[in-house]
């Protein structure tokens, strides 16, 4: 009986351990990746907020240096600067955003129309959309859509899903919204709005689709739209 006894603590002891090397084995494997993921969404971070300040010092110096003596052309600089200035506000609102995601003080519903959410996506994209020469279609529903949410919170994803068909989907020169209502039940508080971002990029890959919902992770075959050049 000792003998048995024996026997199955020490096989107990075998699959404990076994499963703590999995388990420890995993949790590196995630580490790994996590740290990975967090060093391109740094990178990520920078970039974003390299370009517009790129401009914002390239227009300003220009201006200290008495190089730009036209009065229109002063305009014009300063105008690039408050635009770039007011991108690289929304980027940092974006980002402080989402590290705040976690937080339930942070969130203030409210309700929104879904009308102005995607005017705001459409003014934020504008210039780039007509830079690169893209065609806008959106379809709304005849009456007035609301829902109840964070009012920055639903822009910022708005915005940025814009951002991304216009910066990663460019070779399509196509954005496309559409919204509808649709009726899941007879009462209708259970009734949802599905809103439908398009683009005619070349689309996400099987693999990455598995990961689009990941914090920190961005695909292999992205590019973004060269910044505005300062003459």
């Amino acid at each position: 009986m000792a003998t048995v006894r024996n026997a199955v603590i020490s096989f107990s002891i075998l699959i404990i351990l076994i499963i703590g090397m999995v388990t420890l084995v995993e949790v590196t494997r995630r580490s790994r990746q996590l740290v990975t993921s967090q060093m391109e969404f740094i990178a990520t971070i920078t970039h974003e907020l390299k370009t517009p300040l790129a401009v914002i010092s390239s227009a300003a110096q220009n201006l200290t240096d008495g190089l730009v003596k036209d009065k229109l052309k002063a305009e014009q600089y300063g105008q690039m600067i408050k635009k770039e200035a007011t991108r690289l506000s929304i980027t940092i609102e974006h980002y402080l955003l989402y590290s705040n995601t976690n937080t339930a003080s942070r969130i203030r519903p409210e309700v929104c129309s879904i009308a102005e959410l995607i005017q705001a996506a459409l003014k934020f994209t504008e210039e780039e959309r007509e830079e690169l020469e893209f065609s806008t279609e959106i379809i709304l529903p005849k009456d007035p859509v609301f829902v109840y949410g964070d009012k920055i919170a639903l822009e910022s994803v708005f915005q940025n899903i814009a951002q991304n068909a216009v910066r990663h989907a460019a070779q399509g020169k196509y954005l496309g919204i559409f919204v509808s209502v649709e009726f899941a039940g007879k009462r209708k508080k259970s009734n949802h709005v599905v809103i439908k971002f398009r683009d005619r990029g070349s689309g996400i890959s099987p693999q990455e689709q598995k990961s689009i919902f990941e914090p920190f992770v961005r695909g292999k075959k992205r590019f973004s739209i060269k910044s505005p050049v300062m003459e």
